[in-house]
Formats: structure tokens, C-alpha cells, sequence
């Protein structure tokens, strides 16, 4: 590998394009640690970090953000660090290329850490003492270039099995997406193994089929039909308890925003309940929760081993510290949730 000492600073790039694989092995935080390791041995300051829980099989790839900073001036950044080459993009050559000559145009050299990536030039009419954009190349560029078409024939296998299998069993009648609104997905054992199928949600589906029996009178606009519902005798929860301290103000919005009752002591929680807190980190905090309630948070961590009904978005690094606007800098209660 190329000499990276005293390079100065660095960005790395960490990417996994499914929850299911920010639970295996290679998670966020695996990829971030062997990042560390690599930087330290080789005397690589890393500056900042970016995660990406997203595919890079898309034309709109998720590391162009990290790169628009590292071509930023300001940020002084000469290296750009990453996994592996899949780590950076499966969209094929093409889009390497593309994104790895915003690199280097800037002069921001990007390396991988099994040394597949070499920053080393060859000049083939260095022997004369000239030089043309054409006579310089990278000894590694085909390896590179086969490494990113290997990537994106992967996504395309992984996604030919995934989908195919999915089709089949969207063909034979079960489900594979998340249900509707006012339904449940429910496992079955059938011929075919453990599937899945709709069932209707206890108490989300009335909301459905009053809003149906509403419309069959004809009567009503679609704004009266919201109001009636609002209205309804037919709440989707009988009210909303938060687990103290950090569900608290969670659940205290949500009671004025919902309009049901706030509770204030677990005793009372029925199954028609909503259970909420800030972040949804280990599970402690949720297991204990009936499988009936509604769970909401606004953070949820892969590793959990409890999955709420609803979360705004993903706490990606277990060492990460999330402060929310109701905390003190050194509060933060919410990491062994």
C-alpha cells in the first residue's frame, strides 16, 4: 500500500444498504472499528465520519454527500477512507469512475482498506521526460474497475433471489411488505413454511371500516368524514403513557396532538394504550410491553431486541450519544433503553 503517512486529515465512509445487514457482521459499527484500527496503524486522522443506512445501487448515490465535503476547501481533507470498494458504490464502473475522479480532481486520494485502491501513478514515457494526460495511469485501475462491476453483479443476484422469492409468494397469496394501515401481518404455518398474511388490526381497522360506511352515505365531504372520525367513538388508542424520563414529553405531545388521554401510571395501561419513549436502544426498557400496544419512539436501533410499531429514524453507532432538545449536554438517560 501507498505511503499514507503525514497525510493530514481524512474522511470515512461507512454503508450498509439494509437493517438486516447493520445487524450482521458487517454493521456500522464493525465497519467504523476496522476503519479506526486501519487509520491508527497508519497514522491516518479521521475528521468525521458518515454513515449511510441506504442502497449505492441507485443513480443518486448516498456518498456524494461525503465527498461534496471533502472537495469543500474548508474542511482540509486529503483522504478519503473506506471498507471496500462496495462500501462505496455497487452501481458499477461507471459510477466509481465518476465518483472517484471528484476525488481526484481535488486532489483527495481514496483508499480502501484492503489495498485493492493504490494512489500510485505510472508515467509510460517517464524514461523520455515527458508527459501527456494519456501517458499516466493507475497500475491498479482494472483491478478497481473490476472490484465495482463484481459489486454491482452482486445487488443484482442479491436482488434477482430476493425479489423472485418474494414474487412467488405475493403469487401464492401471502404477504411480504409491511401491512396497510389497519391491518396486521400475522406468521402462519402453511405447506410452504412460515408465512405471512393479513390480519385485521383490533382496533385500527374499525377506523377503516367506519370511514367506508361514512362514505356510503354520500352525505358527507371528505373534510366532515375526517371530523366525524376525529370525533369517533371508535379511538385508535384510549390514551398514551410515556416511560419517565425520556418517553415524558414524547408522551405529553402526543396526547395534545391525538387528543387522547395522557397516562400517568403503567398500572393503567390497557392494550389499547400507546407506549412511547425518546429511543429504543438495547429493548430493556420496551420487552415487557404487551405484543398488543403500539409502540412509537423517535429513535430505534437495529440491535434492539424489541421492533416498535413506529420510529422517526435509526441510531446507527452504539456509541453514539443523542441528546434531544428537552436534555442538558450531560444528560442522556436514553442509551440503555
Amino acid at each position: 500500500m501507498d505511503n499514507l503517512l503525514n497525510v493530514g486529515n481524512a474522511v470515512a465512509a461507512i454503508r450498509v444498504s439494509s437493517t438486516k445487514q447493520g445487524l450482521q457482521g458487517d454493521s456500522p459499527q464493525a465497519q467504523k472499528e476496522q476503519i479506526e484500527q486501519f487509520a491508527k496503524s497508519h497514522n491516518i486522522n479521521v475528521k468525521k465520519f458518515f454513515i449511510f443506512m441506504e442502497s449505492a445501487s441507485k443513480e443518486a448515490q448516498p456518498v456524494q454527500e461525503a465527498i461534496d465535503y471533502c472537495i469543500d476547501p474548508h474542511n482540509d481533507i486529503q483522504l478519503f477512507v473506506i471498507k471496500s470498494i462496495d462500501r462505496f458504490t455497487r452501481g458499477g464502473s461507471y459510477l466509481y469512475d465518476h465518483l472517484k475522479m471528484q476525488l481526484t480532481k481535488e486532489k483527495v486520494k481514496l483508499i480502501d482498506i484492503y489495498g485493492i485502491i493504490s494512489n500510485q501513478e505510472v508515467n509510460t514515457l517517464e524514461h523520455l521526460g515527458i508527459e501527456y494526460d494519456w501517458s499516466i495511469y493507475s497500475p491498479t485501475k482494472k483491478s478497481e474497475i473490476l472490484e465495482a462491476e463484481r459489486a454491482k453483479d452482486e445487488i443484482r443476484d442479491i436482488l434477482s433471489r430476493m425479489i423472485g422469492a418474494e414474487i412467488r409468494y405475493v403469487r401464492m397469496g401471502y404477504r411480504v411488505a409491511s401491512p396497510p394501515f389497519g391491518y396486521l401481518n400475522e406468521k402462519i404455518e402453511t405447506v410452504n413454511g412460515k408465512r405471512v398474511i393479513l390480519k385485521p388490526h383490533p382496533i385500527a381497522s374499525k377506523w377503516i371500516i367506519r370511514m367506508f360506511e361514512l362514505r356510503m352515505r354520500g352525505t358527507l365531504t371528505d373534510r366532515q368524514i375526517v371530523e366525524e372520525i376525529n370525533s369517533s367513538v371508535y379511538p385508535m388508542y384510549d390514551g398514551v403513557y410515556g416511560f419517565p424520563r425520556g418517553g415524558l414529553p414524547v408522551a405529553v405531545a402526543l396526547s395534545h396532538k391525538l387528543r387522547i388521554p395522557f397516562i400517568n401510571n403503567i398500572d393503567d395501561v390497557t392494550d389499547d394504550t400507546l407506549i412511547v419513549d425518546d429511543i429504543n436502544d438495547t429493548g430493556k426498557t420496551l420487552k415487557n410491553i404487551s405484543i398488543f400496544n403500539d409502540i412509537a419512539t423517535i429513535y430505534s436501533a437495529p440491535w434492539s431486541i424489541v421492533n416498535p410499531t413506529f420510529f422517526v429514524r435509526y441510531k446507527v453507532l452504539k456509541e453514539s450519544w443523542i441528546i434531544f432538545p428537552w436534555e442538558n449536554d450531560n444528560e442522556g438517560d436514553n442509551n440503555d433503553n
